[in-house]
């Protein structure tokens, strides 16, 4: 077996492997949600902060980038220069595809690696992105929808923007080019809400340094809403284990945040394992693995 300390790749992969082959008998404990609100979306997001906006003449912001996990997408966080137009850096980020970091835990990307931001415009809400032809071409239908989804996630989380509009070489792409998926008017989340991932966890994001207690905060549509989480180190040892339940679940998407307490006396390498319980046997389901850097 590749041993801890060879090197980031193999510290990860052994980290999951060993993670999954722990007991779990340990007892666990319990933070239940808040009920549902009235009129609840059924695909609550983070809410959407874009240009015109004051920058800091100095320091740097947070946005998101929007790649893959598996065949669903992905929330990532990068920090960028202050600037009022987020929007544009927001595009570069995910143009710029998944850091090494990020790539070795899993995450991918669909659009094909030749595809260039040519210009990006916001008025009355709506973001009009021009790429560079191979955008809407790829491997497959499947990663054509992904492509897709990843520029409204990544440019809808902004304030100033409820949808998008796509353009090739500067011409309006009402259809992708590869097999044709139509594109009319502009695309918002609640278009291309499938996409997400059964369990999706926005807080920690992948790579980051977290101390105890670590808040685990997402959207899920899940079994009876019952989100299960863990934390284990290095060496494969559980530290913390616990569940909580989502705002709505069994049809609908609903929140979740929990704390778990965890105690490391030294930083190292660590996985957050979030999945939802099988109805039928226990079984681990829908599992997403956040490596993180755990801080004493």
């Amino acid at each position: 077996m590749v041993t801890m300390k060879t090197s980031l790749r193999f510290i990860l992969l052994a980290a999951m492997l060993l993670a999954a082959a722990c007991a779990d008998a340990e007892p666990v404990t319990s933070s239940r949600g808040a009920p549902p609100s009235a009129g609840e979306s059924a695909s609550p997001e983070p809410s959407p902060t874009d240009e015109p906006e004051e920058p800091s003449p100095t320091g740097t912001r947070s946005l998101e980038a929007w790649f893959n996990y598996g065949d669903h997408l992905f929330v990532t966080e990068r920090e960028v220069p202050a600037t009022p137009a987020v929007g544009r850096a927001a595009m570069e980020q995910l143009i710029d595809r998944p850091s090494e970091f990020e790539a070795n835990a899993g995450v991918t990307t669909a659009l094909p690696p030749e595809v260039e931001l040519l210009d990006l415009t916001i008025e009355d809400g709506v973001a009009t992105v021009d790429l560079s032809e191979g955008f809407g071409q790829g491997s497959g239908s499947a990663a054509e929808f992904l492509q897709v989804a990843q520029v409204v996630y990544t440019l809808t989380q902004f304030d100033t923007v409820t949808g998008v509009l796509f353009e090739v070489e500067g011409e309006r792409l009402k259809m992708t080019p590869g097999h044709g998926i139509l594109l009319s008017g502009p695309q918002t989340r609640r278009d291309w809400r499938d996409f997400l991932p059964p369990i999706l966890v926005t807080e920690p994001h992948m790579g980051a340094r977290v101390s105890s207690p670590v808040t685990v905060a997402g959207s899920a549509n899940v079994f009876e809403a019952t989100v299960s989480m863990r934390i284990i180190d290095a060496e494969g040892n559980r530290l913390a284990r616990s569940f909580t339940t989502a705002t709505c679940g069994s049809g609908c998407r609903g929140t979740f945040e929990h704390e778990l307490a965890f105690e490391v006396d030294r930083e190292q390498h660590g996985v957050i394992e979030v999945w939802q319980a099988s109805a039928e046997d226990g079984s681990r389901m829908d599992l997403v693995q956040i490596a993180v850097t755990l801080v004493p």
